[in-house]
């Protein structure tokens, strides 16, 4: 009857919908006659069995059904998960078998879970109910690798640098795959870092090539995709945090001092910086902990302005020579900035300032020798006095000047050029001439002059002895020079 009915009236339904339709119309045929298909739909799986194994990165799942299915229906059974969530890939058929293709690589040594869950048609309007999960692994079977102990523990206070303790180190319960490790691991400290690995790669330590910053909180983490050796990725995520807060006592500046040059070396002269710092010295500045020689070596800044150099002398000193001469009579400021900063990082904090004014002889005339009368010294030396000698030898004067400092070979040529000896009164005396410049000892000259007349009837020959002062007059050497000019009158009596 009903065939009849259906050759009578023609039908549209094609393809999926066409058998969806007949799927119906037999299990309506079945029950209006009298009977239905109780009968199972059979399938199978691969993998088999719980536990079982897939090879091959991308190997494909399959569930092969005894008959025809209605595959969107069928296609609603399948999932795939593992730990972290769903796996996605793709469906595809081949006659009555349905592969479901991962869309990522599957994980070595990872557990995952085929799960057929619900009902479908089969094509003869049979009916699969079906609940059923099976785990499975790829390649391999077996525990997975966990991170088994770091240090420093989590939420430990650190110093700054590796000898604090400043480093972090993590061990594995199996070997590791160091590029994988590498590439997830994430720490938040500056700079680059050195991965250092040990023991077959069960552990490795971390060093960070930048210094790392005092009283700062650091984070580090390491994710599953860090696999190990094998390819098995690790167990779970990890991370933990730290504190460079072990330093808490901040530096400060011990004290300044004077040095002067020793050979090679420089030594303290025992006295104060504000007031005894000498032609040649330099400035030591210690501090209470040892510095970091970047910072401590740029800290120093002069005013007036100042070029030197800075030198470290031990971890917690440094030393600072100028390469110009140190300025007479001038007050110097020497600040330290406050931005120094020890070998945790700790910083000075507020500028330290010292006041200091070079200690800088002044060249002078500690005597003059006239044969054959006693050194003129002291007060008889004042500018404008008059020295009154007798000359055993009426044309020559040999007199010797004695220096409060010693004199370089090339301040004597300078010197001998510069002193001169003039007639004063009476206006008619000839010019007079040097003779001869010879030294006494390294702070006494002797020069001699030619042409000098004494006086007659009574009455004096004046002659006036000049010694010039200032940077452009009779100098040491060095830096040091008179003060002023020096004048003296020499009467020759008769």
């Amino acid at each position: 009857m009903y065939s009849q009915y259906i050759e009578r009236n023609s039908f549209p339904f094609t393809g999926q919908a066409g058998a969806k339709f007949f799927a119906a119309l037999a299990v309506f045929l079945a029950v209006s006659c009298g009977f239905a298909d109780l009968r199972s739909v059979p399938y199978t799986t691969v993998p088999e069995r719980a536990y079982g194994m897939l090879y091959g990165s991308y190997a494909p799942v399959i569930v092969r059904f005894g008959t025809g299915m209605i595959r969107d229906e069928a296609e609603k059974l399948i999932s795939v998960s593992f730990r972290d969530g769903q796996v996605s890939g793709d469906l595809s058929w081949d006659g009555n078998a349905m592969f479901f293709t991962p869309g990522v690589p599957w994980s070595a040594g990872l557990q995952y879970t085929l799960s057929l869950n619900g009902n479908a048609f089969a094509k003869d309007g049979r009916e699969l109910r079906v609940s059923s999960h099976i785990p499975f692994y790829v390649e391999k079977a077996g525990a997975l690798p966990f991170l088994k102990s770091f240090s420093p523990g989590d939420g430990a206070s650190v110093g700054v640098s590796p000898g604090e303790g400043a480093l972090l180190v993590l061990e594995f319960s199996e070997s590791m795959d160091r590029r994988s490790v590498e590439y997830v691991f994430e720490w938040d400290c500056p700079g680059n870092k050195d991965f250092l690995w040990r023991d077959d790669d069960h552990s490795f330590e971390l060093r960070p090539k930048g210094k790392l910053n005092p009283w700062t909180a650091y984070h580090w983490s390491i994710g599953t995709g860090a696999k190990s050796r094998d390819g098995i990725p690790l167990a779970d995520n990890y991370e933990g945090n730290f504190i460079t807060d072990r330093d808490t006592l901040f530096p400060k500046v011990e004290r300044c001092f004077p040095l002067a040059p020793s050979g090679q070396a420089w030594v303290e002269t025992g006295g104060s910086v504000e007031s005894g710092l000498g032609p040649d010295g330099a400035i030591g500045v210690s501090f209470t902990k040892d510095m970091d020689k970047e910072s401590v070596l740029r800290s120093l800044r002069f005013e007036p302005g100042l070029t030197g150099r800075t030198e470290l002398l031990d971890g917690k000193t440094i030393v600072f020579i100028p390469e110009q001469e140190w300025a007479r009579e001038t007050i110097y400021t020497l600040t330290v900035s406050r931005d120094t900063q020890d070998l945790s990082g700790l910083k000075l904090g507020e500028d330290y300032k010292v006041f200091f004014t070079p200690d800088l002889p002044y060249l002078d005339l500690r005597f003059i020798a006239i044969d054959p009368y006693a050194p003129f010294t002291g007060a008889e030396l004042a500018n404008g006095n008059c020295l009154r000698i007798t000359l055993s030898d009426p044309l020559v004067l040999r007199l010797t000047l004695g220096f409060s400092l010693e004199l370089s070979a090339a301040a004597v040529t300078a010197a001998f050029s510069r002193i001169s000896l003039t007639p004063f009164f009476p206006p008619s005396l000839p010019a007079v001439a040097l003779r001869s410049v010879s030294m006494e000892s390294d702070d006494a000259m002797s020069l001699e002059w030619e042409g000098l007349l004494s006086g007659g009837s009574g009455t004096g020959h004046y002659y006036r002895l000049f010694i010039p002062g200032g940077k452009g007059g009779v100098h040491d050497g060095g830096n040091a020079f008179f003060r002023e000019d020096h004048y003296l009158y020499i009467e020759v009596l008769p």
